[in-house]
């Protein structure tokens, strides 16, 4: 017998059929925000949909995936919200989920000074909640925990009390897949008796003991500071980021799963418009280079005979100062974005590309274009954009590992986009997507930054030479001596 269709799936197929393909990329976007409004939609389009025709955001609150609920104020039902919001994750990236996320935090603090009511607050108060159901349910589950702890603790006002139980009622019906919805409705009705939900608390041991993995995670907006040219502000306040990254053992098997925890600030290219997620790198120690018994290690002097004899990859001890880096390559709608600012030293073609795709990253540009492309967002910011040094790149790459790749002993094309036609040392052969990815589409290292392996090449400051022998030891790039005519790329390409 064949299995039953998904209904919720038949219902978008038809709501697809009626209203074309751009109506379900707003469906997908507008599955965000827990409850909708005609306002929110239009913005939604206009930020991230802008060749979507202004009357689709009419037929989606109009069509049956959107029921009102009051005065201008729409819902999706749970399944249709989960089976959008997947949508979204699969289709345009993560780093769409997390750029909705910081779009509701800046349109509610927007709403909220306009309007003298709380009534915005019906929209969602904690996106980051939904970045986290999406992108890693079990942590999504124990945040919303910790969170309610303290909130129905200050909370005395009944109103305050029955939103928040509210909002955590939506958000268990949205994790109902994973199976945290007990526990999260339990919590509402506590916090709407004005009940302590420490007991409830005390359940997740028994979800651990029966196989999840229910992450401990702190939600504090922290203070870094990282210098004054290179962070956002002194004693500005950094967003913190949170992923999973993976180990794999020589075979290529996943053989450990860890959090991840960022901090970063967002830099606005143009409002509305694209933004670059810069992510605060503290300093440390690195062994720069690759050990002698290393798989594959005599590459480079096949490649470059010039070599022969010389230990390009030897080993040495760099300290490398506090930084910011890029999450993600520099993505083509980032790279338009900036292209279209003043010129500083030379012209920027707005489309280089030859895969395209406003989420996949740049490529086809020379280094004297990216040196451009950071001198332009320089001058736009006031502050210091420019390529990272070679020792910056690995450190951040490595992000404390000494194995040959970041997640372990080998690579392979689950982790990373590159040609699966070949293996490393014990691994197997994968997918050769003959393409790039959009970014962000694989698991990020343990500094949070995503695509350090494969996808594209990347380019550094430095001279190549043909060794490291003099290089410096404080993390800065190496511009003397070597061929200023050939730049030093990192990474991988797909």
């Amino acid at each position: 017998m064949a299995p039953r269709p998904d209904p919720t799936e038949q219902r978008i197929r038809v709501f697809e059929q009626r209203y074309g393909r751009q109506a379900t990329h707003l469906a997908a976007h507008a599955a965000f925000p827990l409850t909708l409004t005609t306002d929110v939609v239009y913005c939604l389009r206009e930020t991230y949909l802008p060749d979507c025709p202004w009357y689709v955001a009419a037929d989606l609150l109009l069509s049956g995936l959107c029921l009102p609920v009051g005065y201008d104020l729409y819902e999706m039902e749970p399944p249709t919200r989960r089976y959008l919001l997947s949508y979204l994750r699969d289709q345009f990236g993560h780093h769409r989920v997390r750029n909705l996320g910081q779009f509701m935090v800046a349109y509610l603090r927007h709403r909220l000074d306009q309007e003298d009511s709380d009534r915005p607050l019906v929209l969602g108060d904690q996106s980051q909640w939904t970045v986290l159901a999406c992108l890693s349910p079990g942590d999504a589950f124990e945040e919303i925990r910790q969170n309610l702890q303290q909130l129905a603790a200050q909370a005395k006002d009944p109103k305050e009390r029955f939103r928040l139980a509210s909002v955590v009622e939506n958000y268990g019906e949205f994790l109902a897949d994973p199976e945290f919805q007990p526990l999260l409705l339990d919590m509402a009705d506590r916090v709407a008796a004005a009940e302590s939900i420490d007991d409830a608390a005390a359940l997740t041991d028994e979800w651990v003991k029966a196989g999840l993995q229910v992450t401990q995670v702190l939600i504090e907006v922290a203070t870094i500071r990282v210098g004054e040219v290179d962070s956002p502000s002194q004693d500005s306040q950094l967003q913190e980021f949170r992923a999973e990254t993976v180990t794999v053992n020589s075979r290529g098997e996943i053989i450990a799963r860890e959090p991840v925890s960022a901090f970063w600030f967002s830099e606005v290219i143009a409002a509305p418009g694209p933004e670059l997620i810069m992510v605060a790198i503290r300093g440390g120690e690195l062994i720069m280079g690759s050990p002698e018994d290393e798989a594959d290690r005599g590459w480079y002097s096949n490649v470059f005979p010039e070599t022969e004899g010389i230990n390009v990859e030897a080993q040495h001890r760099v300290q490398v100062p506090p930084f910011f880096i890029a999450q993600y390559p520099i993505t083509q709608v980032q790279w338009r974005a900036v292209a279209a600012l003043p010129m500083v030293a030379g012209q920027l073609d707005p489309d280089p590309s030859n895969f395209k795709g406003d989420n996949h990253p740049v490529e086809s540009v020379s280094w004297y274009e990216a040196v451009e492309f950071c001198d332009r967002l320089s001058a736009l910011t006031g502050r210091e954009y420019r390529l990272p040094s070679e020792a910056e790149w690995e450190y951040a790459c490595r992000a404390g590992s000494t194995t040959p790749f970041h997640f372990g002993e080998t690579i392979t094309t689950d982790l990373a986009n590159y040609d699966g036609g070949y293996s490393y040392s014990s691994g197997t052969k994968g997918t050769y997507r003959e393409t790039t990815t959009i970014v962000g589409s694989f698991a990020p290292n343990a500094f949070g930054l995503y695509d350090m392996h494969g996808n594209v090449y990347e380019w550094c400051q430095d001279h190549w030479h043909p060794g490291y022998e003099g290089a410096p030891s404080d993390g800065s790039a190496w511009v003397t001596g070597g061929d200023k005519g050939y730049r030093v790329v990192r990474g991988g390409s797909w």
